[in-house]
């Protein structure tokens, strides 16, 4: 039986097609993929049915398909975190501080934070980072309204509201806020 040349990786959330085929005696080759019984050695990262593996989480999988009694040798398959989706933000002044405005629209089961830093000292957030407010990440109020000086990064994340996990971040640099009337 012969695995052939799959592809080795794929995204969270994605599927990818892995084939095998039994070689008989006269040396026809012959397609069992979906009479083959596949098994993966990490489910939480990866399912495997009919040929069909599914990303569940990152990690590295084993996957081997039995046919007619034959085993084939493990193939090794990564998943792999999907990119970190982009966040417009717009950073304008306001009397006594700064509104940060998101283009796009939240997600259904997610929220925004943001945390407001220096240049050098931007978070590094990408696909699942976990974004928790005991790491000074906000809740971002409905109306954008931020407190900061001029020149700091404003980071947005877009996360999931169970887990914190970030899915989109975005970045705009703070404008001095406008004087009191």
């Amino acid at each position: 039986m012969d695995g052939g040349d799959p592809p080795t990786t794929v995204e969270v959330g994605k599927d990818i097609s892995l084939g095998v085929q039994a070689t008989t005696t006269g040396g026809t080759k012959l397609p069992v993929s979906a009479l083959a019984a596949w098994s993966s050695d990490n489910v939480r990262a990866l399912t495997v049915k009919d040929g069909v593996a599914h990303g569940v989480a990152a990690g590295t999988v084993n996957v081997t398909a039995s046919a007619y009694g034959v085993t084939t040798p493990p193939l090794k398959v990564t998943v792999t975190n999907p990119p970190l989706g982009a966040l417009t933000v717009k950073a304008t002044a306001r009397e006594g501080g700064q509104t940060l405005t998101v283009t796009e629209t939240v997600g259904s089961g997610m929220l925004r934070r943001y945390k407001l830093t220096a240049a050098n000292q931007k978070p590094t957030v990408s696909y699942d980072t976990v974004c928790a407010t005991a790491d000074g990440w906000l809740d971002l109020p409905a109306n954008g309204a931020v407190s900061g000086t001029e020149g700091q990064i404003a980071t947005v994340v877009e996360q999931t509201t169970q887990g914190a996990k970030a899915r989109k971040k975005g970045e705009a640099v703070l404008p001095a806020p406008t004087a009191s009337a």
